[in-house]
């Protein structure tokens, strides 16, 4: 279409410069993400759209006539010759009544095109329905555009001019429509195959007729199939190949492989494969060549893809033609701007522009040059120059490699642009995304992001997901309501306090997918985004440190009621001072409050020296002492002295070194030490007895057998007929009868009499004879055979003799019971055999004395019960079952051991261990 000049109505603006402004405003549309672009041009009393982006609009539309009070915006740019940028109409007054905010327009960018004459030609702009901030970026782009289509209408000759050239660009637009028209048909009609299959799953999305002719199959046949289905690859290598490329981000292009037909007829083409993205789907689009077609169809669209791929790739920037035969390298006027040069600084040579490249980028450069000059591939590559005030430029450039009918290259045109701005935007964009998804997603804390305008959660991190049981997914479709439990009207009026304050903290609780219920404590703030106004959160569970808190509290309670309640007197100490006691130490010390104690020098309630106390104190505060326990005298504050045991550790209090002190009144475990000491003399006093009773008719047997050897010599020396030699050893046999009677007695009453309190060296070999000549006349009665094994140079131990004595009658008696239990009468195993060894075990020398019998056995389930005392085997009439339990008792006192070895209906070993020297002195005293 041809748009008339506001005063000169026979200029005309070609259609070919339209469709070149057409594509600026598409590729700005696309770069920057804006629905609306519009060239408007200034008629005498409107404004009228001659050309618009690609994207639908409902509100603007190619050819509409606006008055200037309905484009206010644009109206404010003509009127005052400069640009305009408005990121928010309705945060201005003055533009709150205009048409176009009416229109939902909210933000706008202008910049005014004039004629070569200074008159207003009209508008470049850009409008958006949501509000903006247009980046300086993207201002600098639309200047330039209007810059380029000024430079455009200054191209435009005089009217004289224009009219001698009214016919010729007729007809020059007459041969591009129809060199249009037979680029559609061509392609309509293309005798390339092209294939639409999706990336991720190889189904076929489309194909062309001439797919479809090329290798026999209906659309219906290949929509739906994927290539493997159809097996349409000769070798499957090829796909092999092709996928592999593509993978690697290699592009696939100008392939030559054989494919399959329906009917298997074997084709070879030329293909080229290339990802692209349809409505947001990765496809992949094939185009397959016939080798018989491909040579015509590259003659007919040589010159037309040329002009094609110019038109689109010049969207905006420098354009350059280089002569690769002649080396002339032809730059327009943009080019030099971009790279900072004036024509006569340029030497118009391609190593001219190798000479700007930046060092680092130049072997590259020079190599994607000549491989699109080999057509190993496309010339679609970036670098940086070096301009000529010293700075760096990013540099994006696309070019097409245009060959004689030979194939060599003759030349090459293309395009650059400044990329630089666009980098560095780039670069922030992604280390400011880097470091979100470091601190947000990849943190260990819980992180949600909830819209205030209607609470729900937009975002989530890994760590929340965890934390509440959902995926992403999941948790997006939640609501804050739906993950906290309070009222709605609660959270609400928490949420309007959170964006007021712009930033909040308090306790809550949330709702897990498992449907606890935890306590959190949250912080949030505000975050605008898209026009949105959002709550970054993050969430820490607090339940168990309010559990834990509880428990503290909790515990100090029962500690205070355990310490104010103690049968012990407790106190603190610090700085050698009592800090503080409880009421048992109040009673203790006999006070009548706090006060008597509090503040006053622990140690001057001893009756030891107070300077040692003080000394044992400085010890525990500084930690030399970890834990004490011992016995002292402490003055009450009536002045009595009492008994106590004291124990302390090291004890930080209100900021202080100090101790924590026990004490314990021994006067009561005095007492009932003594008494237990009694009763368990009286014990031991019952269990002798016991044994004495069952010797008494074996010690009278034998005291009768000497004294009726007495009787009988009295009465032969009373026989006058004697010989007085017969006399005189008659007198001496009843001297050692009398003797004989002396010693049983002796030995009777030594184990009877009243132990002492004391312990004093004995012979170990004295003390077995000793028990032996009370049990021997009752082991011969009972026909059994006793065997001594007791060496005669061991040494003297210290020990309490009636004690052990005591121990070795009952084992020797627990002996004769078992032998008489198993045999009643005389058998030739019914044998006792007591020895005794000495041996050294840990430095020490120690006696092992063994009393073995030949009897039934210990039972194995009573061996852990035979110490207990009151258990016994023996029918009641025959035992107490104290026997071995004061055994035990007595062993333990001598720091030795008591242990037994049995073989069930076998024998029995009863093994006693003890220390020669148990470390006793001979004055220690067992009270």
């Amino acid at each position: 279409m041809n748009i008339v000049h506001p005063h000169k109505e026979d200029i005309y603006i070609e259609s070919s410069m339209l469709n070149k402004w057409q594509k600026f405003l598409d590729l700005f549309s696309e770069m920057i993400d804006i629905p609306i672009v519009l060239i408007m041009q200034l008629n005498q009393i409107d404004l009228e759209v001659i050309v618009q982006s690609i994207q639908e609009s409902d509100i603007y539309r190619k050819n509409d006539l606006l008055s200037l009070k309905e484009s206010s915006y644009s109206k404010a740019v003509i009127d005052t010759g400069n640009n305009l940028i408005i990121p928010n109409a309705n945060l201005d007054k003055k533009w709150r009544d205009s048409r176009a905010l009416a229109l939902g327009l909210v933000a706008y960018i202008g910049f005014p095109i004039f004629w070569p004459s200074g008159e207003i030609f009209g508008t470049i702009c850009a409008l958006d329905l949501h509000e903006r901030e247009f980046t300086s970026w993207s201002g600098q782009l639309l200047g330039q555009y209007a810059e380029i289509i000024q430079d455009d209408l200054s191209k435009i000759d005089a009217l004289d001019d224009l009219k001698k050239a009214q016919a010729e660009q007729a007809k020059s637009e007459q041969l591009l429509h129809e060199s249009e028209e037979r680029f559609k048909t061509a392609f309509q009609t293309s005798p390339a195959g092209i294939l639409l299959t999706s990336l991720t799953d190889g189904v076929i999305i489309d194909a062309n007729e001439t797919y479809q002719r090329l290798f026999g199959y209906s659309h219906e046949e290949l929509v739906g199939k994927t290539t493997a289905e159809i097996n349409i690859y000769v070798n499957a290598e090829d796909r092999g190949h092709v996928f592999e490329k593509l993978q690697k981000g290699e592009p696939v292009q100008n392939y030559e492989m054989p494919l399959r037909t329906k009917n298997d007829e074997i084709k070879i083409v030329h293909g080229t494969v290339k990802r692209i993205n349809i409505n947001g789907r990765d496809c992949l689009i094939t185009s397959v060549y016939d080798m018989t077609a491909i040579k015509k169809l590259e003659n007919d669209l040589l010159r037309l893809n040329e002009r094609y791929a110019l038109a689109i790739r010049a969207a905006q920037a420098g354009i350059w033609d280089w002569d690769i035969v002649n080396d002339v390298l032809h730059w327009d006027d943009q080019m030099y701007k971009i790279y900072d040069a004036t024509k006569e600084q340029f030497g118009g040579a391609y190593d001219a522009w190798l000479a700007r490249v930046h060092p680092d980028d130049l072997a590259q450069s020079d190599l994607e040059t000549k491989q699109a000059m080999l057509g190993e591939k496309e010339y679609n590559t970036e670098f940086r120059i070096c301009a000529t005030d010293g700075s760096i430029r990013f540099i994006k450039a696309y070019g097409d490699v245009i060959r004689d009918f030979t194939g060599n290259p003759v030349r090459m045109v293309g395009i650059n642009f400044d990329i630089t701005e666009r980098n560095r935007i780039k670069e922030r964009l992604m280390a400011s995304e880097t470091r979100y998804r470091e601190i947000f997603y990849n943190n260990a804390a819980a992180q949600i992001v909830i819209d205030s305008h209607d609470s729900s959660i937009v975002d989530a991190n890994r760590a929340a997901c965890r934390y509440y049981g959902y995926s992403l997914d999941e948790i997006k479709k939640k609501t804050v309501f739906d993950i906290n439990p309070n009222s709605k009207e609660y959270i609400l009026e928490t949420m309007k306090n959170s964006l007021k304050k712009g930033s909040n903290h308090f306790v809550t609780q949330h709702i897990r997918a498992d449907h606890s219920i935890r306590d959190v404590e949250l912080f949030n703030g505000n975050v605008s985004f898209d026009g949105r106004n959002l709550l970054h959160v993050i969430i820490y569970d607090i339940t168990e440190n309010i559990k834990a808190i509880s428990d503290l509290q909790e515990s100090e309670r029962r500690f205070r009621l355990f310490v104010e309640n103690a049968p012990d007197g407790i106190l603190v100490e610090t700085n050698y001072q009592i800090d503080y006691v409880n009421q048992k130490t109040l009673e203790l010390f006999r006070a009548d409050k706090l006060n008597d104690l509090v503040g006053k020098n622990f140690a001057d309630y001893f009756v030891e020296n107070s300077s040692s106390i003080n000394a044992y104190i400085q010890k525990l505060n500084a930690g030399l002492l970890l834990k004490t326990l011992s016995e002292e005298t402490i003055i009450r504050l009536d002045g009595e002295q009492v008994d106590i045991e004291l124990s302390a550790v090291p004890f930080f209090y209100n900021g202080k070194d100090g101790a924590l002190i026990y004490l314990r009144d021994m006067t009561e475990r005095r007492d009932f030490e003594k008494v237990k000491l009694d009763m368990e003399f009286q014990l031991r006093q019952k269990q002798k007895l016991e044994s004495i009773g069952t010797l008494a008719g074996g010690v009278a047997h034998e005291i009768n057998n000497p004294i009726n050897g007495i009787i009988n010599y009295a009465e032969l020396i009373s026989d006058p007929t004697t010989p007085p030699a017969q006399i005189h050893d008659y007198s001496q046999e009843i001297m050692r009868e009398g003797k004989r009677i002396a010693e049983i007695v002796r030995n009777l009453l030594s184990f009877a009499r009243q132990e002492k309190q004391t312990h004093s060296p004995a012979q170990i070999s004295d003390i077995i004879n000793q028990t032996v000549s009370l049990v021997r006349v009752l082991l011969r009665h009972d026909q059994i055979t006793l065997l001594l094994d007791i060496p005669d140079d061991l040494p003297s131990i210290k020990c309490r003799s009636q004690q052990i004595q005591q121990v070795l009658m009952n084992l020797i008696t627990n002996a004769r019971d078992a032998l008489n239990s198993k045999y009643p009468g005389y058998h030739e195993k019914k044998v006792i055999e007591i020895n005794c060894l000495m041996f050294e075990r840990d430095g020490r020398r120690w006696f092992k004395i063994t009393v073995k019998d030949n009897g039934t056995g210990i039972l194995e389930e009573l061996l852990e019960r035979i110490f207990d005392p009151f258990f016994t085997t023996k029918p009641r009439d025959k035992g107490t079952g104290l026997g071995l339990s004061i055994s035990h008792g007595i062993v333990k006192d001598h720091h030795g051991e008591l242990y037994f070895e049995t073989k069930q209906g076998e024998c029995t070993k009863a093994i006693l261990i003890l220390p020669v020297d148990n470390g006793w002195s001979m004055d220690d005293d067992v009270m």
